[in-house]
């Protein structure tokens, strides 16, 4: 073979690596990416229980979801993530999803690494917490724990705290010395400011389009409401800190192609938590977890406008519950 007929040969292989990758770069660079080193841990149902309302059992779930999700050392998962085309193979309930075939099913369909399940039980007039941590590639246990027992309503608040810091110790997320301060609530603020609420996106999440999207048509819904001052624009207050701060979270974001029969559709998902703390305090007074699903055709429909009807109708969901809760009557009580 002659030199030049060899270097063709080099510089088509370097061409072909090239095209072979840029699909991948061009997906990387999407506002809607997940961090390409986050695990993914799937958080299955609590096991139905008789001593328990499936009111509080779906609260303690959604603060276990927003504790390990807080710092964007992981990516938290739920049913809500399971594909259409991999739901039907699995438990109706899926809290009884706790066999190695299940899970291992469960970990290929969410690309989920870890999967995690609490379970309440009587002991007694007591309600005890047991948690189990599983593989979701191989589907065994890693872990299995008491966590502690439910019996003030300070006990339902810190325990979702306490087993997101052994999930993220035991599957060497976080070192032992970092599980004992990650992730914890807010850091008390030691200026008290007056009634009002600052809008901020979730640390790992500024540059996502759709969560920049939510918190521009939060601050917009909370403003026309009237019911507290908000502030003007992103990171700005008026005069003093405000007394809480809203924390927007974009859990799960898709936009799709599909076609049904001649008719080509997009469809689009959307998944996202609103959280209100007191900075005072570190409490949280208010959460609210939303999910939007849109299909329009695609000649009447495009990304954008898709984004926007999803983002849309989160916001009025949570301003619905808002609004239900009297949110703004409850920070006015505890700051005049």
């Amino acid at each position: 073979m002659n030199a030049s007929h060899r270097y063709w040969r080099i510089g088509l292989s370097v061409l072909f690596a090239g095209l072979v990758a840029l699909p991948t770069r061009v997906l990387s660079a999407a506002p809607t990416s997940q961090p390409a080193l986050a695990p993914a841990i799937f958080v299955l149902p609590s096991e139905p229980s008789p001593w328990l309302l499936d009111r509080r059992v779906a609260v303690f779930t959604e603060r276990l979801l927003i504790a390990l999700a807080r710092d964007g050392l992981v990516r938290t998962l739920s049913e809500r993530d399971i594909p259409t085309s991999s739901r039907a193979a699995l438990p109706a309930d899926l809290s009884t999803c706790t066999s190695a075939g299940c899970i291992k099913m469960l970990g290929r369909a969410t690309g989920a690494r870890i999967v995690f399940q609490t379970r309440v039980l009587a002991d007694a007039e007591d309600l005890i917490v047991f948690a189990t941590i599983l593989d979701g590639k191989a589907g065994e246990v890693v872990a299995k724990k008491e966590l502690g027992r439910l019996e003030t309503k300070r006990d339902w608040k810190a325990m979702p705290e306490d087993a997101a810091r052994w999930v993220l110790e035991k599957t060497g997320v976080v070192s032992p010395k970092e599980a004992a301060v990650v992730p914890k609530p807010a850091a008390p603020s030691s200026q008290a400011g007056q009634s009002g609420i600052d809008i901020e996106i979730a640390a790992d999440q500024k540059e996502r389009s759709e969560a920049r999207w939510l918190r521009d048509g939060l601050r917009r819904s909370l403003a026309e409401s009237g019911g507290l001052p908000v502030a003007a624009a992103p990171g700005a207050t008026s005069g003093a800190p405000f007394s809480h701060r809203a924390t927007v979270t974009v859990e799960h974001m898709a936009i799709v192609q599909r076609t049904h029969h001649v008719r080509h559709y997009r469809d689009g998902q959307l998944t996202a938590t609103l959280t209100i703390v007191d900075k005072s305090t570190g409490q949280t007074v208010f959460v609210r977890r939303a999910e939007s699903n849109v299909s329009e055709t695609v000649e009447h429909s495009n990304d954008q406008s898709v984004l926007g009807m999803l983002v849309d109708n989160v916001v009025r969901d949570w301003m619905s519950y808002y609004d239900s809760e009297n949110v703004p009557s409850k920070i006015r009580k505890t700051n005049p």
